[in-house]
């Protein structure tokens, strides 16, 4: 196993704490886009080797001190999480908890500083009983289970702030969510906008879905609350510029390399579309050598036209009944783009590409 010869990405697939020493070596000197996937390959690496990768913390502050407006800072935040920090790094993580001007930055300096001691030595981060609590958003189709995801609460006394995202995932069926596994403690089920507190035994450590945690499947859900349908439409709706976009992919898909190399931190958003057709219609497919039923998704965003698969269950009870069988052509419904939302999620890699999906279609009252 030649290191030297090895890419930050590949390092940090090795599981071997000999690759730590190069990590270093491009996180002091490689280009922003090696460090961020140098700091990313540090933060899966130390899940097993947290002694050797400690040495890798001045490395990493210098990252986060001199690229503040990059997503080489979020990596290497990221990867802090995981290590063991001295109490004098309290007021540096305080202060990009309040300036930085990425949500999503402010939300890990929050959780680096909660795990600082105020007594000079770090607490160690205990990932088998860490608790996670987040607004129920999606609850898709994945593999006749369950794909569930949703926005974090982080609380500070009485107060609640938004947080990442975060895709509860286990070890079966591609990471899908059994309905078994979703109980609640009262014996319910979760619901849209509950905001549901899960066990956790840490991230997954998934370059391109890294909103995944593992879920401790041997430990109920608790219901903690609920939001209003209107908080989604004031709060929620995200804005970035294109929905990974990759320079040589169809608007449907995005290939590994693309996903990495353009430097996307998250595999999910919501997003305002310019306009809303749904299309569905049964055809045969060749492949599986039967009549399948298809839901397609047509919409706008950012000036891009985009043809996706809808997983979204709902819909099916909603618009989709009867479905139209093989003869019956296909089937429109047209939603007021001014009422609804669309959640967008990338699948899991399949033959080299993550497929671009609607999760869930949000209407409005």
């Amino acid at each position: 196993m030649n290191f030297n010869q090895m890419s930050p990405y590949e390092l940090g697939r090795t599981s071997n704490k000999m690759a730590i020493p190069h990590l270093r070596r491009f996180l002091a000197s490689g280009s922003l886009n090696e460090k961020r996937l140098a700091a990313s390959a540090i933060n899966k690496l130390s899940s097993e080797f947290q002694n050797d990768c400690n040495s890798a913390i001045p490395e990493l502050l210098n990252c986060i001190q001199k690229h503040p407006h990059t997503q080489t800072r979020q990596y290497a935040l990221k990867a802090c999480c995981n290590l063991q920090l001295s109490y004098d790094l309290y007021i540096f993580f305080k202060e990009i908890a309040e300036t930085d001007e990425k949500h999503y930055n402010r939300d890990i300096a929050i959780k680096l500083i909660q795990l600082i001691d105020r007594d000079g030595s770090s607490i160690k981060f205990n990932e088998s009983t860490s608790k996670k609590e987040f607004v129920l958003l999606v609850n898709s189709i994945k593999h006749g289970q369950n794909c569930v995801a949703g926005r974090e609460i982080i609380r500070h006394g009485n107060q609640l702030q938004l947080g990442p995202w975060i895709r509860p995932v286990t070890d079966h069926n591609n990471g899908a969510v059994s309905t078994s596994e979703m109980v609640l403690e009262n014996g319910g089920m979760p619901e849209f906008l509950d905001v549901l507190e899960i066990e956790v035994s840490g991230n997954a450590n998934n370059p391109t879905q890294p909103e995944n945690w593992r879920l401790r499947t041997d430990k109920k859900w608790k219901k903690t609350g609920k939001i209003e349908l209107k908080s989604v439409f004031d709060d929620f709706i995200e804005r970035p510029l294109n929905l990974w976009k990759g320079d040589w992919c169809q608007p449907d898909r995005i290939d590994t390399a693309g996903y990495l190399d353009n430097g996307f931190n998250a595999s999910i958003c919501i997003i305002k579309p310019a306009f809303f057709v749904m299309k569905i219609f049964t055809t045969y497919n060749e492949f599986e050598g039967r009549m399948q039923k298809r839901r397609r998704g047509i919409f706008s965003y950012n000036g891009v036209t985009y043809n996706l698969a809808i997983t979204d269950p709902n819909m099916d009870k909603k618009y989709f009944r009867p479905f139209p069988r093989n003869n019956d052509g296909v089937k429109q419904i047209t939603l007021n783009p001014e009422k609804c939302l669309l959640c967008i999620s990338l699948a899991p890699e399949f033959k080299g590409y993550h497929y671009k999906l609607i999760a869930k279609v949000i209407e409005g009252e």
